[in-house]
């Protein structure tokens, strides 16, 4: 689904671990740590809610608090093209600058 240009609000953001059953691969759900974005406009108060894959849980995982990431083994980061690193890109695109996002993704809230 795309958004239209509207005036939207992050009310919600955090990490956890999603299970897409798309049906492209039949019945199998597929787990993936996801950043789940919950977006509010602000004339009217509809939500929408988003989720952006940022990879698999053997290579990141939600922290606890699904404020954070936590590496499962040594890797070198983010796939630069994955949905998350593409949705942070425009939010720092759009002014946002705060090295705090990668420990802390409820920072996004209110934006």
């Amino acid at each position: 689904m795309l958004i239209q240009a509207r005036n939207l609000t992050i009310k919600k953001a955090a990490f956890l671990r999603q299970d897409w059953n798309s049906g492209l691969l039949g019945d199998i759900a597929v787990p993936t740590t996801a950043l789940e974005v919950v977006f509010a406009e602000d004339d009217n108060n509809n939500e929408h809610t988003q989720y952006y894959f940022v990879s698999y849980p053997d290579q990141f995982r939600p922290t606890s608090d699904g404020m954070g990431l936590e590496a499962t083994h040594s890797i070198c980061g983010i796939n630069k093209d994955c949905d998350f690193a593409c949705f942070i890109a425009a939010v720092m695109a759009a002014g946002f600058r705060d090295n705090r996002i990668s420990e802390d993704i409820p920072i996004l809230e209110g934006l």
